[in-house]
């Protein structure tokens, strides 16, 4: 079980997922510039990287039993520097990872299917704000 998590968590992020493109896959190419162009009142590229990574760390952190009501950096963390809120996406993936090799009980196959599915959300929506910023 623990290996299939972990293949559709990294899959969700980095992979060839069969859904379409990945979050890295979303993101590739993408500058600052481009990350930060807000659209309407939608969210940034930047702003849902941000977000992702906040929420992946979310779960890591209630698989070792700290619950919050929301990501310690919020919901929608304030983007800064594009470079290191990609970093972050990385780093939360490896956080969350880490904690289904130590953690993982059949009682997380659902709240991490869910995180799966979470960023696959979300990088549909950072492929559509690219598609209509070009």
């Amino acid at each position: 079980m623990k290996q299939n998590l972990e293949a559709i968590l990294r899959q969700s992020v980095e992979g060839k997922a069969w859904h379409g493109p990945s979050v890295r896959e979303a993101i590739e190419g993408v500058d600052a510039a481009l990350a930060d162009r807000r659209l309407g009142s939608s969210h940034t590229i930047h702003e849902l990287v941000l977000h992702i990574a906040a929420w992946m760390d979310e779960a890591a952190e209630r698989m070792y039993g700290r619950k919050h009501k929301e990501p310690l950096p919020g919901n929608f963390p304030a983007p800064v520097d594009w470079a290191q809120s990609q970093q972050a996406l990385q780093d939360s993936l490896e956080k969350l990872l880490a904690a289904v090799r130590e953690k993982a009980e059949d009682s997380h196959w659902e709240p991490l299917a869910g995180v799966a599915q979470h960023n696959a959300y979300h990088a549909g929506q950072i492929v559509t704000l690219r598609n209509l910023s070009v």
